[in-house]
Formats: structure tokens, C-alpha cells, sequence
């Protein structure tokens, strides 16, 4: 229990456990990836340096500095660590702050090197050079060790077991501090960016060709990026400054200090997030900074147009990453907190007795299982019944169309999104067991009814996965390959691929069906069907879940990724040797924006479900003391939406797939077709 003068802040708890790691698994997850592609893309793919990609680069090491303590922190939420691990746990948290400032100042200074290349476009060239981006990345790395060392002095002395990531003493919340922090962490950076970005959009509508497509978007750009670097940052350094008042005994109302609990905790977990969506801006600004390189040696006018695209882009990025403020609670407010950011670090969660009890006691003495007040109860009823009224006719009237409309004959798109309507039909179909189950509490059916929602639910997971994999394949060659990929494009060979796909698919169906059998829960005197098995079972499940996690998750969604940058680069590579508006426009932005679409809902709905489900596993072997049950369960009704997010973006894609088919066909007959009519006709027949 947290108390601070009697005020108790144990509802904020509650909510915000589950919801923190919710957040930081698929950000860990995530981040990693997409930061350490980008860090390959700036450093192997990208020839020549750039003063952009060289802040950009620093900007993503920032960005791995800040990912890094992360699973230390999510640790510490629910272990204490013994006294000779106190030097290692200052040292993870002043990489915390490393990254987030570190990363603030970086955009700062993009902000600046974009403003000189638009609105200084005849001084760039002497102001802008590869040194001195360089020295600057320089100076931020020197400035921010230096900012950030007296973090190791914030700790309060211990002489037993402790919880890093807690436990700041008074020392860090002093005014020199605070004031410090927001002033100079967030303020000056503010302004400045906000200064740069409108006098840049000033120049840009002031040019002649203000008109002209690229300044439109370098325009919307840089609003865009101005907007993602205040409004995740402002709530955060907002709610530091309400945390500082109550920590100062300002504001001693009992309500008035669970609500900035509340609300610092909410704003800090937000972000977070954008941490991930930097990453995600990388590929699409790494063209533009390889070209606008040889750009800006061309010619003055070129750099002006040039720099604005990227700039804003390189804005935009950069606002995302940085706001990491790891899951710091609020609930500080009897722990001492740590410093800055941290201040807010989690409450002390359960006695680690408590955290190694069995799944069963957990859930009965705290959550209420017996009389089904777990919140688990409602969330998969709403969750599953929505699946069920939107997932069950979308997919119905999207196999329909392509076996009646479109036709599984013409087409090996269609076969592959055929199949994948047809596995998330299944699901749907066994949704109603599911919804029985967590109304009543209990499970009358037997074993073999319990087999089939559990199975049903394998299987629909991972022949999704293999199936959104072959369809990104698919695009990939009929992208990248238009010609080539032919004689590997057939009807047969989709239908071969399809057949394996449900045979792998029978084959994990088996051991999990028969792992799937209703279980007595004694202490509630009812029988259970998909939770409260065996240590044994989970012994045995958890081989199989490690396997088919590597094999059907991880391995497809590298694949899928791979795919679609291919897919993305050689889209904008043939579409600028376009000369008509016509041919530019033949939905080559709505193709990418299908395959990253595609590439998202396979990343929401999958990964952090397999995630937290390892983790849950762990605790449940007794690795890990904290119990990941609630996480496990959140992000279960996350992997359960995939079935009514598929037949959305499918239908849609056949429609495209309709109206240009016969075009396509026509196009093909003719005398010399361009590259890219070939590669859209490919991809659509």
C-alpha cells in the first residue's frame, strides 16, 4: 500500500501496473528493432555522410541508450537488487537520462541545420559541413555526461536490498534541480525548435514555387514534426512541475495529488511510445537524405528544396524518439523518488512469497476469480464479442469475394488472402465457446468443446502470421521482380505454399489441442477451460510456445519487414522516373501505405502478445517472481483483433486489385510497357 499523509494511492497502482508493461514490452521490442535497423541503414546503406544522417545517426544511438535500461527497469518494479549492484543501477539510470536529453538536444540541433539550409541557403554551405555536425554530435554527448552525472548522487543511502529505478532522495527534487531540468531539458529546446520550424515554414510559402508539391509537404512536414516533439514532451515536463509541487508540500489535497499521480504516470507512459515512431520515420527520410546530399552540391535553389522535404522529415523523426520517460510512478510519492524523469518510479508491488504463489491463489485472494469481478472476465467478453459481430461478416463476405467475385482461379493474391479469410472465419466461428466461458465463470461442454477454442485460436495466430508472410512475398517479387518472378508466381505454386501452410498449421494443432483440456478448480468448485493448467502442462506448453514463436512470429516478421522496405524503395525508385501525373499517381501511395499497414497489424496484434505470454510462462516456471498474467491478458485480446483488422485491409486491396486488373491486363499487351505499369500489374494479377 502507498500512503503520503494518509493519502493512498493504491487504485493508480492497479491501473497503471498492467498498463505500464503493456506499454514497455512492445516499446522494448519494437524500439530495439527498428533503432538497430536504422542505425544499419544510416552507417552501411547510406554511401555518403550527410550533416542529416549524421545527426539522425546520433539521434538513433540516443534512442538504443534510452531502450537499454528498460528491462532492467521492468525487473526492479517487482525485485529488490542486494547493495553491490547500487553502482550498476546509477549507471542504468543515468543512461535513462542520457538517451531522453541526449535525444532532445539532437532534434534541437536538427531543427537549427534545417533552418540555416532553407532560410540560408547561400550561407549553408559554409555553415553546414559533415565536421561540424560532428563536433556538435560531439558537444551533446560531452554536455549531457556532464548534465547527468550528479544523477549518482540522487540516491538515498541504503544498507539493505533496494529497488533501483526508486528511491531518489530529497536531493533531486531540490528547485535548482527542477528548475534546471524544465528550463533547460525542455524549454530552451522548445523554443527553439518551435522558432526554426516557423520561420523554415515562413520561407518556404514565401519562395515562388510556393505552390509546388514539395513545399506543401515541407510544410506539412515540419508542423507535423513541431506538433510530435510538443505534444508528447509538454504533458510530461508538465506533470514533473505538479510532481515538484506536491513534493514540496504546495499541494497537499488528498484528491488533488491522486490526480497528478495519475496524470504524471499517464503522461510519462505516452512518451514512451514515440520512442518507437522515430524508428519508424527512418526509412522513409534515409531517400531524402541521400539525395538531398548530392542535392545541395548542385545548385543553392536545390538545396532550398531539398532541405525543406527533409527537414521536416528529420523533425519529425527525431520529436518521436526522445520521449521516453521509462513508467516512473507517481506513485513516488512515499518512495523518495529518483531524479528528473524517474522521480516517479513504481510502488513496491507484492512480497516475492506472494509474487511465486500459484496463478490460482493470486487470483482468488486479490482479483476475485471465484465470483468473476477479475477484470479479465468483462475485458474478453467485450473483446470477444466485438470480434464476433464485426470479424465474422467481414470475413464471410471477404471469402465470398474472392471465391465468387474475384475468383481463386485468376489470381495468387487472391488464394493467399482467401485462406487467411477463411482461418480468421474459423476463429470467429468458435467465438461464441469463448464468450460462454468467461460469462458463466465455468465450463459444462467437456474436454473436446474446450479443444476446439483453444485450438482455434492457435491456429488462426500462426497460419495468419505464414499467410501475411507469403502475401507480403508475394508483393515483394511481384514489386521487385515483376518479370523475373513469373515462373514462381503461379496459381500452383500458391496453392502448393497454402497446402504446407495448413499442414504445419494441423500439426501444431495436435499437441496444443490435447494440452487444451478442462480443468477442475477445486478452490472454486468449477471446472475451467483455457487457464489454470498443470505445472506440468505449462512445462510442456512452453516448449512449444518458444518454438513456434521463433519459427512463426519472429522469422515471418523479418521476413515481412525485409519485404516491405524492398517493396517501399523500389516503389519510390520507379515512380521518379515517372513523367505524367497519370503514372505517378497509379496508387503507388496507397500500396505503401498496404504494406505498412500489413507490416503494423501484424506487429500490434502478434508480438506483444508472444511477448508477454513468454514472460508470463517464465513466472509461471518460476524464473521471474513478477506475475504477467494481466499483460498476458490485455495483449491476448490485442492478438484476438486481427481477425477483424485482415479482412479490412483485404477487401480493400482486392477492390484495388478489381478496378486494376483489366487496365493492367490491357497495358501488358502493348507494344512497350513502363516498369512500373508491369511491376503494378504483377502485383495485382
Amino acid at each position: 500500500v502507498i500512503m503520503n499523509n494518509s493519502c493512498s494511492f493504491t487504485e493508480i497502482e492497479a491501473i497503471m501496473k498492467p498498463l505500464e508493461l503493456v506499454i514497455y514490452v512492445p516499446i522494448f521490442v519494437f524500439g530495439l528493432l527498428l533503432n538497430v535497423m536504422a542505425l544499419l541503414v544510416f552507417c552501411v546503406v547510406l554511401k555518403k555522410w550527410t550533416e542529416s544522417s549524421i545527426y539522425m545517426t546520433n539521434l538513433t544511438m540516443m534512442d538504443l541508450l534510452l531502450l537499454l535500461p528498460l528491462p532492467f527497469k521492468m525487473h526492479a518494479g517487482s525485485n529488490k537488487w542486494s547493495l553491490n549492484k547500487k553502482v550498476f543501477c546509477s549507471f542504468l539510470e543515468s543512461l535513462y537520462f542520457m538517451g531522453m536529453y541526449g535525444s532532445i538536444y539532437t532534434i534541437m540541433c536538427i531543427s537549427i541545420d534545417r533552418y540555416i539550409a532553407i532560410c540560408h541557403p547561400f550561407h549553408a554551405k559554409r555553415m553546414r559541413s559533415r565536421t561540424a555536425a560532428r563536433v556538435v554530435c560531439a558537444a551533446i554527448w560531452v554536455f549531457i555526461v556532464l548534465a547527468i552525472s550528479p544523477v549518482y548522487t540522487f540516491r538515498t543511502e541504503v544498507k539493505e536490498d533496494f529497488r533501483c529505478f526508486h528511491g531518489f532522495s530529497e536531493k533531486g527534487w531540490q528547485l535548482a534541480i527542477i528548475a534546471s531540468l524544465e528550463v533547460f531539458g525542455f524549454l530552451l529546446p522548445a523554443l527553439v525548435l518551435v522558432v526554426c520550424s516557423v520561420q523554415s515554414v515562413k520561407a518556404l510559402r514565401d519562395t515562388k514555387a510556393r505552390s509546388s508539391p514539395e513545399r506543401r509537404a515541407g510544410v506539412r512536414i515540419i508542423y507535423s514534426s513541431m506538433c510530435a516533439f510538443l505534444v508528447p514532451f509538454t504533458p510530461s515536463h508538465v506533470a514533473i512541475f505538479l510532481q515538484y509541487l506536491v513534493r514540496s508540500k504546495t499541494i497537499t489535497h488528498c484528491a488533488m495529488q491522486q490526480y497528478i499521480s495519475l496524470f504524471v504516470q499517464v503522461a510519462l507512459c505516452l512518451s514512451n511510445v514515440t520512442c518507437c515512431l522515430d524508428a519508424v520515420c527512418y526509412y522513409f527520410v534515409a531517400k531524402e537524405v541521400r539525395s538531398s546530399s548530392s542535392a545541395i552540391r548542385m545548385s543553392i535553389r536545390r538545396v532550398t528544396s531539398v532541405s525543406t522535404s527533409e527537414a521536416g522529415r528529420h523533425n519529425e523523426n527525431h520529436n518521436h524518439i526522445r520521449l521516453p520517460p521509462h513508467d516512473m510512478s507517481l506513485l513516488s510519492s512515499v518512495s523518495p523518488p529518483r531524479g528528473a524523469f524517474l522521480l516517479f518510479s513504481r510502488s513496491r508491488l507484492r512480497a516475492p512469497q506472494q509474487m511465486n504463489a500459484s496463478l490460482g491463489a493470486h487470483l482468488k485472494a486479490a482479483s476475485g476469480d471465484c465470483n468473476l469481478t477479475h477484470f479479465r472476465y468483462p475485458l474478453f467478453r467485450i473483446t470477444y464479442s466485438l470480434v464476433l459481430v464485426v470479424g465474422l461478416p467481414l470475413n464471410a463476405v471477404a471469402l465470398w469475394m474472392f471465391v465468387c467475385r474475384l475468383g481463386l482461379h485468376r489470381s495468387v493474391p487472391v488464394v493467399y488472402m482467401a485462406n487467411l479469410a477463411l482461418s480468421d472465419l474459423l476463429f470467429t466461428l468458435s467465438l461464441p465457446l469463448r464468450i460462454t466461458y468467461f460469462t458463466t465463470g465455468s465450463w459444462t461442454l467437456g474436454d473436446f468443446a474446450c479443444m476446439v477454442p483453444g485450438t482455434m485460436f492457435t491456429v488462426n495466430l500462426y497460419s495468419s502470421s505464414l499467410f501475411i508472410t507469403l502475401i507480403s512475398m508475394d508483393r515483394m517479387l511481384a514489386v521487385v521482380y515483376p518479370l523475373r518472378s513469373r515462373a514462381l508466381r503461379t496459381l500452383p505454386a500458391a496453392w502448393v505454399a497454402c497446402g504446407a501452410v495448413w499442414l504445419a498449421i494441423t500439426a501444431l494443432a495436435i499437441p496444443v489441442a490435447l494440452n487444451h483440456k478442462a480443468s477442475t478448480d477445486k478452490e472454486c468448485n468449477v471446472s475451467r477451460c483455457f487457464e489454470h493448467y498443470s505445472d506440468e502442462n505449462w512445462r510442456f506448453g512452453f516448449n512449444i510456445l518458444c518454438a513456434v514463436t521463433a519459427v512463426g512470429i519472429v522469422l515471418p516478421f523479418a521476413i515481412i519487414l525485409g519485404c516491405t522496405v524492398a517493396v517501399v524503395r523500389q516503389l519510390r525508385a520507379t515512380a521518379s522516373s515517372l513523367t505524367t501525373p497519370s503514372q505517378r499517381g497509379m496508387n503507388r501511395h496507397k500500396m505503401v501505405w498496404l504494406f505498412m499497414s500489413n507490416l503494423l497489424i501484424y506487429a500490434i496484434c502478434f508480438i506483444p502478445f508472444h511477448a508477454a505470454f513468454i514472460l508470463y510462462g517464465l513466472h509461471k516456471l518460476h524464473y521471474l517472481g513478477y506475475n504477467f498474467f494481466d499483460v498476458q491478458t490485455i495483449t491476448m485480446c490485442l492478438a484476438s483483433t486481427n481477425s477483424c483488422l485482415d479482412p479490412l485491409i483485404y477487401y480493400f486491396s482486392a477492390k484495388t486489385l478489381q478496378r486494376k486488373t483489366e487496365t493492367a491486363e490491357t497495358r501488358e499487351q502493348g507494344s512497350s510497357p513502363i516498369y512500373f505499369s508491369v511491376s503494378l500489374r504483377a502485383l495485382l494479377q
